[in-house]
C-alpha cells in the first residue's frame, strides 16, 4: 500500500516568505500524477514545524482548494508523493523538521462533511502511525480539528513543546481560535 510514488515529477515552483512572525517560509510543489497536476503547499513554522498541504492545481483559486476532491482515484500515488516530500526535507533540508497536517473536510457539491474525525485524517493518522515510528517521533493528535502532530524527538523532548506549538497555531489559523484543541499523545 502507498508503493506508487510520483516524487521523480517533483519540482519547486516558487518559494515565498513567510506572512506571520512564525511562519517563515513557504514553498510550492508542483507534480502530476496519472490525470492531473498536483501542488503541495509547504508552509515552515518556529519550532522546525512543517505543515504539508495539497491540492489540485485547477482548485488553486477556490478557497476551498483543500476540501475538494478530484475523482482522479490517485489518492495512494498521491499522498505517497507528499509524503516523500517531507522525507525530502528531513534528509537533505532539516534534520529536526517535525510535520502537522490537518485532514481537511470533504466537500462535494451541497454535501460537506463534519470538520471533525475527518476521513482524509483518520488515513492520514493511519499512514503515520505505521510508517513513522516512535524511537525518533511523537505523536499528537486533535480529533476534533482533525490535525496531527509528528514531534521529531531529537530536536524536542516529547512533551517540551507541544503546547506552545499548539498555541502557535491558535494563533495563525482562524479555524483554530475559538476550539478547545485537546491534544493526546499516543
Amino acid at each position: 500500500m502507498f508503493d506508487s510514488t510520483y516524487f521523480e515529477r517533483v519540482h519547486l515552483v516558487d518559494n515565498q516568505k513567510g506572512t506571520s512572525e512564525n511562519h517563515e517560509f513557504t514553498k510550492l510543489y508542483s507534480f502530476k500524477g496519472n490525470v492531473s497536476i498536483y501542488i503541495v503547499q509547504v508552509e515552515k513554522y518556529s519550532f522546525d514545524v512543517y505543515v504539508l498541504k495539497f491540492f489540485l492545481k485547477n482548485h488553486k483559486d477556490s478557497k476551498n482548494k483543500f476540501n475538494l476532491l478530484s475523482d482522479d482515484h490517485d489518492a495512494q500515488g498521491v499522498i505517497r508523493t507528499v509524503l516523500d516530500i517531507a522525507i525530502e526535507i528531513l534528509e537533505n533540508e532539516n534534520e529536526n523538521a517535525s510535520f502537522g497536517f490537518v485532514g481537511a473536510h470533504k466537500i462535494k457539491g451541497e454535501l460537506e462533511e463534519e470538520k471533525s474525525n475527518t476521513q482524509r485524517f483518520r488515513v492520514y493518522r493511519y499512514i503515520m502511525k505505521n510508517y513513522f515510528g516512535d524511537d525518533t517521533w511523537s505523536h499528537f493528535e486533535s480529533v476534533d480539528s482533525s490535525s496531527y502532530l509528528m514531534l521529531n524527538t531529537r530536536k524536542h523532548s516529547s512533551e517540551e513543546r507541544i503546547d506552545e506549538i499548539v498555541d502557535m497555531f491558535k494563533n495563525i489559523y482562524d479555524e483554530f481560535e475559538d476550539r478547545v484543541i485537546e491534544v493526546t499523545r499516543f
